[in-house]
């Protein structure tokens, strides 16, 4: 794609976040009329990831929005409704369903809102009975998997309603 008649630093402009869209490199911008911070100004403080969700803004899973007890509630949700049959006891997968866990995780549902993972679960599963659990089973089945992902946990439960403000990064590899 020729840009003629563009600048060279509006080009860069239009290059840079795509390599970093592309890669997964986070890419900060400066504005070209921002100014920078002075060294002695005090740094902005971090915003309360809760007061984040409740205002509509995204806040990234690695602050831990499920509790361990959700967790366990969804893992035995996973096990009653026979969710391991195709999945696998630990979610590693099987011959008859694919793992939820790892790369592939990463790879379907990594810089998403937790809500397409949601989507598809409500659409697709169980087989058979697709949209059969409720919204609480669902999003706690959802807290397992992201346990299972090895995110952190949190003080707070996974809310269903909020799965739109969750974004679902990478999770760490083993």
């Amino acid at each position: 794609m020729k840009l003629k008649g563009v600048p060279g630093w509006a080009k860069l402009a239009l290059i840079v976040p795509a390599l970093g869209a592309m890669t997964g490199i986070a890419v900060a911008q400066m504005g070209a009329n921002e100014p920078a911070m002075d060294a002695d100004e005090p740094a902005m403080e971090a915003e309360d990831p809760a007061m984040e969700a409740a205002a509509g803004e995204m806040v990234s899973i690695q602050v831990g929005v499920y509790t361990e007890e959700q967790a366990e509630r969804g893992l035995a949700t996973f096990m009653s409704r026979g969710c391991n049959g195709c999945h696998g006891n630990e979610m590693q997968g099987s011959p008859g369903g694919p793992t939820l866990k790892g790369f592939l995780f990463n790879f379907h549902w990594g810089d998403k809102p937790a809500t397409e993972v949601m989507a598809f679960m409500q659409a697709n599963m169980p087989p058979g009975a697709a949209g059969s659990l409720t919204d609480q089973a669902y999003t706690d089945i959802l807290a397992a998997i992201f346990h299972a992902n090895g995110y952190p946990v949190g003080d707070d439960e996974l809310v269903y309603e909020e799965l739109a403000n969750i974004l679902v990064e990478n999770a760490p590899q083993e």
